[in-house]
């Protein structure tokens, strides 16, 4: 009887796999490095990224707890 079972879950667990093909994403994605000659990185303004911006105070406040 055990062995049935073992079957019957074999079987549903090998029917429902299938492959799935990743779509590759449109958005265009970089890293940013600061020159190895100066310690200044570049700055983007909090609104461009579509921040809210009302929220920063919360969020410095959250990034400095331990």
């Amino acid at each position: 009887m055990r062995s049935k079972i073992y079957i019957l879950m074999l079987v549903l667990f090998l029917s429902s796999c299938h492959k799935v093909e990743l779509q590759p994403s449109d958005t265009q994605t970089t890293i940013y490095f600061p020159p190895n000659d100066s310690d200044q990185w570049k700055t983007v303004n909090p609104d461009s990224l579509g921040w809210k911006t009302n929220q920063l105070d919360t969020l410095k406040k959250f990034s400095r707890k331990d």
